[in-house]
């Protein structure tokens, strides 16, 4: 900001204390928890559908270990041979996040694109969407209601249609307001 001597007056940025529950640190879903590649002083969030699995085989070869051409580890943190922010304790992370010396990456695309993969690879190629989204319909389906308060007849009427419409772009983009998935959810 500029006073009326001229001088610039710079406002310093409040940095968040990292906390154990922040996202970064939990091992639960190791494609929102970034990737750490210590010989390189690296720290690489990867966003799902923005080419995970691609940084994720990159990864690998950096740190040394054989190119999984067929992907059969990349997403399995106790197989794959990579290293997680989570691996580290809250001190030693933060420590790396703040340190100027480590390069800090994250890659985003474009949303529209990003959503349209998402339902072409996860609603039309495969039945993920229809285990995501349309079977919690069903599931935990006592006589009475379900965990969404459904009757058992609403949730097999709930869960027909969302079958039924899955293919549907509109559908599916209606959907990923209230049904939260990593790969559709915003980066």
């Amino acid at each position: 900001l500029n006073n009326n001597h001229g001088h610039h007056h710079h406002r310093e940025l409040a940095i968040p204390k990292l906390e154990i529950t922040h996202p970064f640190m939990r091992r639960s879903h190791p494609d929102l928890t970034p990737l750490v590649i210590p010989e390189f002083k690296l720290i690489m969030v990867t966003i799902p559908k923005v080419g995970c699995t691609e940084w994720n085989r990159l990864a690998r070869v950096m740190m040394g270990h054989e190119d999984d051409l067929e992907q059969r580890f990349n997403h399995i943190p106790e197989m794959n041979g990579l290293t997680y922010l989570s691996d580290f304790s809250l001190k030693e992370a933060e420590s790396m996040l703040l340190d100027k010396q480590w390069t800090k990456a994250v890659f985003l695309r474009d949303p529209m694109e990003r959503i349209l993969s998402a339902f072409l690879d996860k609603s039309v190629k495969s039945e993920y969407f229809t285990h995501v989204c349309c079977d919690p319909y069903l599931e935990n389906n006592s006589d009475s209601t379900l965990g969404l308060g459904l009757t058992k007849e609403e949730g097999q009427k709930e869960y027909d249609f969302c079958k039924r419409f899955k293919g549907d772009f509109i559908y599916f983009l209606l959907r990923t307001e209230d049904c939260y998935n990593m790969h559709w959810s915003k980066q």
